[in-house]
């Protein structure tokens, strides 16, 4: 019998953040896609138009739940060791991080608690001790 090779345990710290990012962006479209009228006028009494600002919410919550079931679903493929998938997801995680600085007004802290584990799971995934796990 062939011995399986171990992991890395840099590729399994990759895709724990991974997983955490996702789990924050799951949460974060969850509560901006079932956000109502009330609650903004509550917020902000000021707003003079909150049916256009509950739009623009649900459409960010919809891309961050897209991008949540997406990382989700190819960081399992990652902690698998399939290469190209690695190349993707860190792509991808890229996008999402520029995506939520652009949106850091309007997220917040949200913003931060998925920039943090997805730009350090990129770093990670590309160490020298990672580059094993992933055939070229």
């Amino acid at each position: 019998m062939t011995e399986q090779p171990v992991r890395p345990t840099v590729v399994t710290a990759a895709y724990w953040l991974w997983f955490a990012g996702s789990a924050v962006l799951l949460l974060m479209g969850l509560a901006w896609l079932f956000v109502d009228i009330e609650t903004l006028r509550s917020e902000q009494p000021e707003l003079q138009d909150p049916g256009r600002l509950r739009d623009l919410l649900r459409m960010f919550g919809g891309i961050a739940l897209a991008a949540g079931v997406f990382i989700a679903y190819v960081a399992g493929r990652v902690r698998k060791g399939e290469p190209r998938f690695r190349r993707a997801l860190v792509a991808f995680s890229i996008m999402i991080i520029l995506y939520q600085a652009a949106t850091f007004p309007l997220a917040g802290m949200f913003a931060l608690l998925v920039i943090v584990p997805l730009a350090a799971a990129c770093y990670l995934v590309y160490r020298p001790s990672a580059r094993t796990w992933f055939p070229e």
